[in-house]
């Protein structure tokens, strides 16, 4: 459920993918940035469930069109010059 959510609400997908400083620990434990900061650990794999269930989600929201999820993503955070896009 909380893929789903992100992948339809772009703020919840910036919170999935790198945290929120409202939210206590968060970008160190309940975000994809904080797993790939910690050397990926297993107990840290439901990020990556939930993270790819809100990719899977916003790519079938945006036309299926990779190009289109890549402008979503970028959009998400802000549209600035840097931002975050997987771990690749």
């Amino acid at each position: 459920v909380q893929g789903v959510i992100a992948g339809l609400c772009k703020c919840a997908f910036v919170i999935v993918s790198i945290g929120t400083c409202c939210i206590p620990c968060s970008r160190s434990c309940c975000s994809l940035m904080g797993s790939v900061l910690a050397g990926n650990p297993l107990y840290m794999a439901w990020n990556w469930w939930r993270y790819a269930i809100g990719g899977l989600t916003a790519l079938l929201a945006n036309s299926r069109s990779r190009l289109a999820l890549f402008m979503w993503e970028h959009s998400a955070f802000g549209s600035g010059d840097y931002w975050w896009h997987g771990e690749g």
